[in-house]
């Protein structure tokens, strides 16, 4: 093959074109003896040079591309509309095509795994959704020199429902077996005994082996929570307390029903005790919750109560 050197080609006319037209089938071919053939597109004062370049020799590819046989408008973008036989014969049909803006509003109907930032989640969680529950906090046992034997749960919001759970809370032993509740009102004032407030409760007990039975107690200056009524043991009690506060329009609704489970296997029992504020001249809203050993012996390190609002809208 016959060579022809020459740095350039001007075209014999003023303002003529330079056409290069191949025999037959054939192609012009732009190469480069040292690196991948390239077309250099100047500007008239070669300020500005735009270059398309083949791929490499190791991706060995050897296609053919087509440019758009439709009209270009604004807002198109390079497709591939379509591609006739594979390998070395392979041509690719471009087109001007519309891409449609992307919806932010994401369809997650697909997606199987991976974890949703909090940050992405409406505050609170609709109840109309089966997503009653919010949790408030959460109230641990730590080691603490001498011991905790009393401890305090606030932040109740006035005429709204709330549940106390506990699987693993555990009393004193020597007969140190009850947990025992008293209540703040909305302005954290502890309704106790000496402020003349006093609770009543109803109580129902059912224990292996033994008869069920009922009892009703009035003006008691703390309701109690039994964990084991034998005693002479460490007392683990699980629970849930579902607690209705008041409100100061109606602070009679005030109140907490306990459904009790000791899991002793000979002495296990269920119970389910309702506790109110004695009477409409002490019913106050309820604000928070104060939780004691009734002996005055310390809970276990790592007890625990969790707390949570119920959310109705």
């Amino acid at each position: 093959m016959s060579k022809i050197k020459i740095n350039e080609i001007e075209s014999l006319s003023s303002n003529g074109d330079l056409d290069l037209i191949p025999n037959g089938t054939g192609v012009v071919e732009i190469g480069n003896d040292e690196t991948d053939g390239t077309l250099q597109l100047n500007s008239s004062a070669s300020s500005s040079k735009v270059k398309i370049k083949a791929p490499p020799s190791t991706a060995a590819q050897d296609y053919t591309l087509i440019l758009p046989d439709n009209q270009i408008a604004q807002d198109k973008y390079l497709q591939v509309a379509s591609v006739t036989g594979s390998g070395s014969t392979a041509v690719g049909q471009l087109q001007y095509a519309t891409v449609a803006t992307p919806n932010v509003n994401l369809d997650g109907s697909a997606v199987t795994t991976g974890s949703l930032d909090s940050a992405r989640l409406p505050t609170p969680l609709s109840a109309t959704s089966g997503l009653a529950f919010k949790h408030v906090s959460t109230y641990t046992v730590q080691a603490t020199s001498g011991g905790v034997h009393e401890f305090d749960i606030m932040g109740f919001e006035e005429d709204s429902v709330y549940r106390l759970i506990t699987n693993k809370w555990y009393n004193g032993g020597n007969q140190a077996d009850r947990l025992a509740v008293t209540f703040y009102d909305q302005s954290g004032t502890w309704l106790n005994w000496s402020i003349s407030t006093y609770y009543d409760t109803v109580a129902w007990f059912d224990y292996l082996g033994n008869p069920s039975y009922y009892s009703r107690n009035n003006q008691q200056s703390e309701a109690q929570i039994y964990s084991n009524q034998y005693g002479n043991n460490y007392g683990q009690i699980a629970f849930i307390a579902d607690i209705t506060t008041g409100s100061a329009a109606n602070p009679e609704a005030a109140g907490i029903h306990f459904m009790a489970h000791e899991p002793n296997n000979y002495q296990a029992y269920r119970a389910y005790t309702n506790v109110v504020i004695r009477g409409q001249q002490y019913a106050k809203a309820i604000g928070g919750l104060k939780f004691k050993n009734n002996a005055g012996y310390t809970f276990a390190v790592g007890s625990q109560m969790s707390l949570y609002k119920y959310v109705e809208t």
